[in-house]
């Protein structure tokens, strides 16, 4: 799964991202968001992004659609985030390993907490 994604829809956001730049969107972060909520709107009505910033002491989710911004202030600690984050990579690498756990209190932890308001 990690191999399908690095080759397809990594690529295609990487490339879609140089030919931005490329193109001369270099207003710092408006150009940036306009970017993503144009992708956004490109793949449909449906898709939203999730981008998370973690500071010393507060976790918070970003949740970007086409047309909205919504920031989460999540109850988990950064440290906790960042050491799910890891552990649903490590599992995702190793084929001896069910990602699913690992990728479910993740989940849980970033995702739930903003599903249910």
């Amino acid at each position: 799964m990690l191999a399908f994604f690095a080759s397809t829809i990594s690529s295609e956001l990487e490339w879609k991202s140089g030919a931005a730049q490329a193109a001369g969107a270099s207003d710092g972060d408006s150009a940036t968001e306009s970017y993503l909520e144009n992708t956004l709107a490109k793949l449909g009505p449906r898709v939203m992004g999730i981008r998370l910033l973690l500071g010393d002491n507060h976790a918070y989710t970003i949740v970007v659609t086409a047309n909205t911004r919504k920031k989460f202030e999540l109850k988990a600690t950064p440290a906790e985030v960042r050491g799910k984050a890891f552990e649903a990579l490590n599992a995702l690498g190793s084929r001896g390993s069910d990602p699913r756990p690992r990728l479910h209190e993740l989940y849980a932890m970033v995702v739930a907490p903003w599903r249910m308001s």
